[in-house]
């Protein structure tokens, strides 16, 4: 329910909010009632407007979505980067990050990216300028919050590609590449961390 409510308020948000009022008032004069009345007028009209665009809005979804789930992929900790998947069937709509690391057990850490990909989050964390070679890097923790249903006819909503179709690709996905260059970015920043060490 609460998904479905995130929904239609983002679908059913329209530009009458940022229309101006038919009356404008200045300080120091006075308000005339039929002014003020028609400004409340035109706001009631609108919120009356935006109500029914998000019950037609719900209608709609009611009629896409059997089912709509809110959920979170398991959140993952892994050594200055993190990758967080959403079970199958699911896909990614936000990203919630953090560095471990307390400068005496392990490295502080910096958070150097948090972002979300189709299928789940990432985290990156960098050590501080206090970086110690004698203890550990810092590690990323990344958790993913998923959306998953089924459609009316019975269909996943967010199918996950079949292997196959994947393992057809001829290069590199836009996911491992960035993977890829972040690591290499963070390898190259750790050990000339420790060369200044």
């Amino acid at each position: 329910m609460r998904l479905t409510l995130i929904m239609i308020g983002l679908l059913a948000a329209n530009t009458g909010w940022a229309q101006s009022v038919p009356n404008q008032f200045t300080a120091g004069t006075p308000a005339v009632a039929g002014d003020v009345n028609a400004n409340f007028a035109d706001v009631d009209a609108r919120i009356a407007t935006n109500l029914a665009d998000g019950q037609a809005t719900a209608a709609t979804v009611d009629q896409l979505f059997a089912t709509l789930t809110l959920g979170a992929a398991v959140e993952v900790e892994e050594e200055f980067l993190a990758v967080a998947t959403c079970p199958v069937d699911t896909v990614a709509v936000s990203a919630d990050c953090a560095c471990t690391g307390d400068g005496i057990t392990a490295n502080f850490g910096v958070l150097n990216a948090c972002f979300v990909i189709p299928d789940g989050a990432v985290a990156v964390c960098f050590d501080d300028f206090s970086f110690d070679v004698t203890l550990p890097f810092s590690n990323a923790l990344v958790g993913a919050t998923c959306v998953g249903g089924t459609l009316v006819n019975g269909a996943a909503a967010f199918p996950t590609p079949q292997p196959a179709i994947v393992a057809q690709k001829s290069q590199v996905s836009d996911k491992d590449a960035i993977l890829i260059d972040i690591q290499n970015k963070a390898s190259a920043r750790m050990n000339a961390a420790k060369i200044r060490q």
